[in-house]
């Protein structure tokens, strides 16, 4: 099975091939999934960065487990379901996890 890093990587290469769909989408998201652990992706003039920890300003922080994120990339569960049910937390902009959710569904 594939590190949580390597499906962010494997879905990046894909949206920096086909930027069309993230062209317009300029934000810093932060995933924590963990105690301590944390990605952060950059989606900026339709290019997209994977970065470790928190080194950025994320506009938006979403909190959930990395079982509840390989559901989502691999289209096994509905983000809005899942924030529903409290698997999944946004802090920030909540609009932009929608917009997020919106974007990978051209990925997935």
């Amino acid at each position: 099975m594939m590190s949580i890093r390597d499906e962010f990587e494997h879905i990046i290469a894909r949206m920096n091939a086909n930027p069309d769909p993230i062209r317009s989408l300029q934000a810093v998201y932060q995933f924590k999934l963990g105690e301590g652990q944390f990605l952060q992706v950059k989606f900026h003039s339709g290019q997209v960065e994977l970065f470790d920890g928190t080194p950025l300003r994320a506009e938006c922080r979403i909190i959930l487990s990395e079982q509840t994120l390989r559901k989502l990339i691999n289209d096994q569960l509905n983000a809005v379901a899942a924030y529903m049910s409290g698997a999944l937390k946004v802090e920030g902009k909540l609009s932009l996890a929608f917009k997020l959710s919106e974007v990978l569904k051209a990925y997935i």
